[in-house]
């Protein structure tokens, strides 16, 4: 499986594009033009959204950041930094935009302004194949007592204090960590935001891990800015209004999530 890397100190890198073959990424001409920067805040460490293989940063927010680039006419440096870092590192100027699975959330709304939704998600669970029929419906899901992983400062743990009051709650570094202690049984299920459980349930040559697609949360994901980017605010929002009429959105979305699953309102 893909690496998700969880990088400690933030690193830089500049996006200037070049062409792919089905990209939907347009280059710019950029030599001798003075076009401004757009430093996009991320965490690689949420696949498919936000990932690195091979060094390289990967994922849908990856790809819309860089179709910005044409959209906006800026270039994109990306700042990585952990994720419990990103909203203090826009509000402290370290960035100007954070596109890395951000759920919207009213605690969130206090500190920072999101454009509109690019996508509605939910909690949902990944397990072993072999243990899925103690599992009828959500209700056992919830009751469960058994080891529970999920990520820290992200909203499925706050879900998990809140629903899994009998499950033995573990901590985990990473969604590697997750999916390697699930294959191990040093967990029993784990909690995470539905395009990641969709991206390795949905793989093809996974033989021992599937999810639970009941939504166990319905939330929607959004990029953040300061309060004060009203200007940043408005160009965000007519670029996704544009993808969302012309279908670059749902490209994109569709490119790295071949397993999608409607979430009802």
């Amino acid at each position: 499986m893909n690496k998700f890397l969880f990088w400690l100190l933030p690193i830089v890198l500049l996006v200037t594009g070049c062409a792919e073959k089905g990209n939907t990424f347009i280059p710019l001409e950029m030599e001798g033009k003075n076009i401004k920067s757009l430093r996009v805040g991320i965490s690689p460490d949420y696949p498919p959204l936000a990932f690195k293989e091979n060094g390289a940063l990967q994922g849908a927010e990856v790809e819309m950041a860089k179709t910005l680039a044409y959209y906006l006419n800026v270039k994109i440096v990306f700042v990585q930094l952990p994720w419990n870092k990103l909203i203090p590192g826009l509000l402290n100027n370290r960035v100007d935009v954070v596109m890395s699975g951000l759920s919207i959330t009213p605690e969130r709304e206090r500190n920072v302004n999101f454009i509109q939704p690019y996508m509605k998600v939910g909690q949902m669970a990944l397990i072993r194949k072999n243990e899925k029929k103690q599992f009828t419906d959500k209700q056992d899901l919830l009751n469960t007592n058994l080891r529970l992983g999920f990520l820290p400062d992200t909203t499925s743990a706050s879900f998990a204090a809140s629903n899994f009051h009998r499950a033995q709650r573990i901590p985990m570094k990473s969604v590697e960590q997750a999916v390697e202690d699930l294959r191990n049984s040093k967990i029993d299920l784990f909690i995470h935001d539905a395009p990641t459980i969709w991206m390795i349930a949905g793989n093809s040559t996974e033989e021992q891990l599937t999810g639970l697609y009941w939504p166990l949360t319905r939330e929607f994901l959004g990029w953040a800015v300061r309060p004060t980017d009203i200007n940043l605010q408005s160009s965000l929002n007519n670029a996704l209004d544009k993808w969302k009429a012309n279908g670059v959105l749902d490209r994109i979305l569709n490119s790295w999530m071949k397993l999608r699953i409607e979430i009802e309102s």
